[in-house]
């Protein structure tokens, strides 16, 4: 995965945008980065590692009830 360092902050004022996350892409807020944001993935080994660990603790929780 690549990402970017942005600045993120949640929209806490709009009238259609209250709860949105919004990333300052363009740098124009003069914030330093508050996170890094994937901008690009291999999609296929992101999944196969994604099921891979969620899919283990999954199996490992329902072997537990």
């Amino acid at each position: 995965m690549r990402t970017e360092p942005l600045t993120v902050d949640v929209e806490l004022a709009g009238l259609l945008t209250t709860g949105e996350t919004v990333a300052d892409w363009r740098h124009r807020w003069g914030r330093p980065p508050n996170a890094d944001v994937a901008v690009d993935v291999n999609a296929g080994l992101f999944f196969e590692r994604f099921l891979e660990r969620v899919g283990g603790l999954a199996a490992q929780r329902q072997g537990s009830d």
